[in-house]
């Protein structure tokens, strides 16, 4: 897989994956930022990560803050298009102290990367907010959830 968090992530916990998973061949982990498309527009963008990730022959997952990013129908069609696949943090992750927004990512790190694993191009899956339960079956029950 081919893993992208956008600015919406603080940079260190991408780095800190990194660090922790430096054996994992499965996936890359980078960020909008290294990748020098940080202000790109997301109808721009999409297509961009679909290439990279074509070019190393993996899916290519979107972590992104912007709870907003799909709502509008211009960046839900490219996101369509370039069948990327994911996870929106839930609003309230960008005012979670930094230490807490890590917590975060870290204790769903497994469960983010099994479900990636066995998703469909074009799914979109909305997190839950923080709780020491999380877990992949809590995210796939709050999905269920959400969608109705």
């Amino acid at each position: 897989m081919y893993i992208v968090f956008d600015e919406n992530v603080p940079i260190k916990i991408p780095e800190a994956l990194r660090l922790l998973d430096t054996a994992c061949e499965y996936y890359e982990i980078h960020t909008i930022k290294e990748l020098d498309m940080l202000g790109e527009k997301d109808i721009d963008l999409f297509p961009k990560l679909k290439q990279k990730a074509t070019e190393k022959q993996k899916k290519c997952i979107l972590i992104t803050g912007d709870v907003n990013i799909f709502k509008r129908k211009p960046e839900l069609q490219a996101f369509k298009n370039n069948k990327l696949i994911a996870f929106v943090l839930p609003p309230s992750y960008g005012n979670y102290p930094l230490w807490t927004r890590s917590v975060y990512i870290l204790h769903l790190w497994k469960a983010l990367t099994e479900i990636a694993n066995k998703a469909k191009e074009k799914d979109i899956y909305k997190l839950p907010p923080y709780s020491r339960e999380l877990s992949a079956k809590a995210i796939l029950n709050y999905q269920r959830q959400s969608n109705h």
